[in-house]
């Protein structure tokens, strides 16, 4: 799991730390699911949820109905996955970060909207549009999405 920023070890069998609000799980070797230098490696992303919504933990205003927040994907052995929807995801990566005079979302996350922008479709630009105003007011992705409106 991810404690202030750092990698710790999750104690098998023993519960999160409340307050926990991401885990890292990796496997080395083998190739039945995510690959990642040699191993498996899966992110989770621990968010509350009311009644048939996902809710955006660090601004609660900011919800989306669970159906279109969490995705499901079938594995190539068979299994199906739950995943967080790629403009949650993009919401998360949107925070800024501010080193020296830097201001806003790191180069990574940058890169990552980058790729995935172009895939999102009309309804979750849209969402990302209004969440990221929401939650930032003016941010730097917002004249992309506007502009890459299908």
């Amino acid at each position: 799991m991810v404690e202030d920023g750092k990698y710790a070890p999750w104690p098998i069998g023993g519960p999160l730390a409340p307050g926990t609000h991401q885990a890292h799980a990796r496997r080395e070797g083998g190739s039945a699911g995510l690959s990642m230098s040699g191993g498996e490696f899966l992110d989770l992303l621990f968010a509350p949820r009311g009644t048939g919504s996902w809710r955006f933990r660090r601004d609660e205003r900011v919800t989306l109905p669970l159906a279109r927040a969490i995705l499901p994907a079938r594995l190539p052995s068979g299994r199906t996955l739950k995943y967080l929807s790629p403009e949650t995801v993009l919401l998360f990566k949107s925070r800024s970060s501010q080193s020296g005079s830097e201001f806003g979302p790191r180069a990574k996350d940058a890169a990552d909207f980058a790729r995935v922008m172009p895939s999102l479709d009309a309804e979750a630009r849209a969402w990302l549009m209004a969440a990221l105003r929401t939650v930032h007011g003016e941010h730097p992705w917002l004249g992309e999405l506007a502009g890459g409106a299908r």
